[in-house]
């Protein structure tokens, strides 16, 4: 019979003998983990021992005692007769799963048969009291595995306690056109259609639809994704966001952890802006005073600027109400200009012609500054003067006219104090000798030298 070792064909004294020697390799049984194999030596990779407490074949890899599976029935061991051959096992076993030992020596392929599945066969027969040890192992396969060469489709999670090393790319459902490439190794990057898609790179900046790391300051479309900010470029909106069911902050901003303020959003579908409550309301043609907190109205508490912080220029194309709300209240003009004033319906020529005006409402005032070198007073007209703006009825100017110096350096005949007032639907001043006349009794150019200065200031009503 061919045993293993150089005692295979001893006589089973001499199999005893040398089984010492072969304890430097199987150590037989024991119910803990040996630290030194049964000689005393140090254990050596390759080395087996069979543990009782766990019923189980082990085996020392890397320094580990792993344990060899074996099936439900174990290990068997038989007794042997003067030349016995056949070994019937209890149950059954799968040819090629079986480990068989003689007297603690492991038996080599050829110094046994197996492939009854049933028995043990020995090509020798064995000596009286010989002991023929039988390790069962059960079949197994491994059949979630994936070939390192052909490849293969996991269907479940997979999960990594380490790190995953890629050469190339992950290929999305075989499709080239869709992929994780790592083609450096400090860049990721998804294709799709064979064109990168997304980057990450190993600064931790995630680029989606561009390479640029600053698509926004170079007018390149994309999104980039760093550590401080966020840049999207595109050719309409950038940003879509949407609250959901009740009114309140859409976007908020925070300063040291603390909100400084929010853009929200009410059901009236309208947007507002601001903190506490000073905000903005931005309605369909108008914008209203609101609490950011609240959301409610703020009438009368919010104010625009303050003396040591002013807006500098307001231009409105309508209206303003100061002190109330009521039409009392509206201002809808104000304006300051110049003038060129005339004598109207009568013939003259002018030296110097200076007017101006400031207009507040329906307010107006006008200053006048004429020197006239000559006035043709003998034709009768009646004397006026042409004004910047048209009065819907007769106003008195409410400051009678001024002449200056004597007669001779007056247009005023007699250096009268004329007052005036502005004909029904014109902008024509027309000139009397004195209050109690300016309604009744108006002057023609009779009334006035032919030449001098003409100076006044007053305020009538459009």
């Amino acid at each position: 019979m061919g045993y293993i070792g150089e005692g295979i064909n001893l006589t089973r004294s001499a199999v005893e003998t040398s089984k010492e020697e072969f304890f430097g390799t199987y150590y037989g049984q024991s119910s803990a983990e040996p630290t030194v194999d049964p000689n005393g030596n140090p254990i050596t990779d390759g080395d087996l021992y069979y543990d009782t407490s766990e019923d189980a074949l082990k085996i020392r890899v890397n320094g580990e005692w792993l344990s060899l599976r074996t099936a439900t029935t174990g290990y068997q061991e038989f007794t042997a007769t003067n030349g016995q051959t056949t070994f019937t096992v209890s149950g059954s076993y799968t040819p090629g799963f079986v480990f068989v030992t003689l007297n603690g020596v492991v038996l080599a392929d050829g110094d046994y048969d197996d492939s009854s599945g049933t028995s043990i066969v020995l090509t020798e027969g064995a000596a009286t009291d010989d002991i023929l040890g039988v390790y069962i192992f059960d079949t197994f396969s491994v059949a979630d595995t994936i070939s390192a060469s052909a490849g293969g489709t996991f269907t479940g999670p997979v999960v990594f306690d380490g790190d995953i090393s890629v050469a190339d790319k992950i290929v999305h459902g075989g499709d080239t056109n869709t992929a994780i490439r790592f083609p450096t190794n400090d860049t990721v990057t998804v294709e799709t259609a064979g064109s990168e898609a997304m980057r990450i790179d190993s600064g931790g900046n995630v680029k989606i639809g561009t390479t640029d790391n600053d698509p926004a300051f170079n007018n390149e479309s994309g999104t980039a994704i760093k550590k401080d900010h966020i840049q999207i470029s595109r050719s309409n909106a950038n940003l879509y966001l949407n609250r959901e069911s009740t009114d309140g902050s859409i976007v908020e901003f925070n300063r040291d952890g603390s909100t400084v303020g929010v853009i929200y959003g009410e059901d009236t579908g309208r947007l507002g802006i601001g903190s506490g409550n000073c905000a903005i309301r931005f309605e369909t043609n108008a914008i209203m005073p609101k609490n950011a907190t609240t959301f409610g109205t703020q009438d009368n508490a919010i104010q625009l600027g303050d003396p040591n912080q002013r807006f500098k220029d307001l231009y409105l194309g309508g209206g303003v109400y100061l002190g109330g709300a009521g039409s009392a209240n509206y201002l809808d003009d104000y304006e300051e200009g110049t003038f060129t004033p005339t004598f109207n319906n009568v013939s003259a020529t002018y030296n110097t012609r200076i007017g101006r005006y400031s207009k507040v409402g329906n307010l107006v005032y006008i200053e006048v500054f004429m020197i006239i070198d000559s006035l043709d007073n003998t034709d009768g007209s009646l004397a006026k003067i042409g004004l910047p703006f048209v009065t819907p009825s007769n106003n008195s100017i409410a400051t009678s006219i001024q002449t200056v110096g004597t007669s001779t350096s007056s247009i005023a005949i007699n250096n009268y104090q004329f007052s005036g007032v502005v004909a029904n639907d014109s902008n024509d001043l027309l000139f009397s000798e004195n209050e109690s006349q300016r309604l009744t009794r108006y002057n023609t150019s009779a009334r006035f030298n032919t030449s001098g200065r003409f100076i006044f200031a007053g305020f009538y009503r459009v």
